[in-house]
């Protein structure tokens, strides 16, 4: 078995997935890289929102993606986080598909990968500061402490229309790559997903953000780039899903424990209501978490319904949902990654 990865230079890295119907985070679905503990709570006064606390990785920096969980068409975003002293702050709203607040559980992750330079596995993320550019087509900001190329060079984003944006980052291509996008903050209920992505020399990724009623709305949005798990060299794996039964070997990609035996294979099969999303050697089980973005032109976006041991040796079924603006189930394409907080090992 690996052993979980421990806190290198100024990463930091944490996941939890919340279910507000128990007192505490599940211990089995979590991990933070400093040790620290992973707490919750409901804010008083407010149905569907939550501040979740990672303890040792406060840091005005990283990057934070959220989507909700469970069967139903709850959808989750970050409202926002922040330092409080040295303990992280996320906080997560989620609604209904009309925009009414709901209770819902989620999956949260939380990444900093400050000043960490790196050629391999490639990997990239950022926060869009501004949810509108001052002209249209024109740049949106891109702070500092909330962007990271592993090439060490700066993304960027532009506007091309209402709730239509471009990033580009230099240095990465999309072979074997996998985006997930959350939108931020804001008082729509929005949520953003991936239009599509361009391939060539620099990659290049199209997001669309949605209000309550399906159209183009203006939003922030956190966005994140990978090459493998959520996390760099972590146990996982990802896969981009354009139909039923449809996993293309070019955007997908696994890591194994160990890093001298063939990676294994994501593959996809769509029996009833759930997409399933098999991760072949995908490692441990417990200390884990899934995320799914939405893709394609459609407002349509995806959930997580539940991840389990699948009935192979160390594999790892991922369920996901896809529903359309009004709440209904609907198909959709989608990115899904799976990650652990076990670390890719020595052979």
């Amino acid at each position: 078995m690996a052993s979980e990865t421990a806190a290198i230079a100024t990463v930091g890295e944490g996941f939890a997935y919340v279910d507000p119907n128990q007192p505490e985070v599940n211990p089995n679905y979590l991990y933070n890289s400093t040790g620290g503990a992973i707490t919750y709570e409901t804010l008083a006064g407010f149905t569907g929102r939550y501040k979740v606390r990672m303890a040792g990785l406060g840091r005005a920096a990283g990057d934070v993606q959220v989507v909700a969980y469970g069967p139903t068409p709850e959808r989750c975003r970050v409202n926002n986080w922040t330092p409080e002293g040295t303990t992280l702050a996320i906080y997560v709203w989620c609604h209904a598909p009309n925009g009414d607040p709901a209770a819902s559980a989620f999956i949260v992750s939380f990444l900093d990968m400050t000043g960490m330079f790196q050629t391999y596995p490639l990997g990239a993320y950022l926060w869009s500061g501004a949810a509108t550019a001052t002209t249209i087509p024109g740049a949106i900001s891109v702070p500092t402490n909330y962007q990271w190329n592993s090439t060490g060079v700066a993304n960027s984003v532009t506007q091309t229309a209402t709730g239509r944006y471009t990033v580009t980052l230099p240095g990465m291509n999309f072979s074997n790559a996998s985006v997930h996008v959350t939108a931020y903050g804001g008082a729509t209920a929005q949520h953003c997903k991936v239009l599509s992505w361009g391939a060539g020399a620099v990659a290049t990724v199209y997001v669309g953000c949605y209000d309550t009623a399906g159209n183009p709305v203006d939003s922030m949005f956190t966005f994140s780039f990978e090459r493998e798990a959520l996390f760099p060299n972590h146990v996982g794996g990802h896969a981009w899903i354009n139909g039923p039964s449809s996993a293309p070997a070019a955007y997908q990609k696994l890591a194994n424990e160990v890093i001298c035996i063939a990676p294994g294979t994501a593959s996809v099969s769509h029996p009833e209501d759930n997409y399933v999303v098999s991760f072949s050697k995908s490692g441990a089980f417990n200390h884990s978490m899934s995320m799914v973005t939405g893709y394609g032109a459609t407002s349509n976006y995806c959930k997580v319904v539940r991840w389990i041991a699948g009935p192979g040796p160390t594999e790892t079924w991922v369920e996901v949902r896809c529903f359309d603006k009004d709440g209904v189930m609907s198909p959709s394409s989608f990115t899904v990654t799976y990650t652990s907080a076990y670390g890719v090992g020595p052979c």
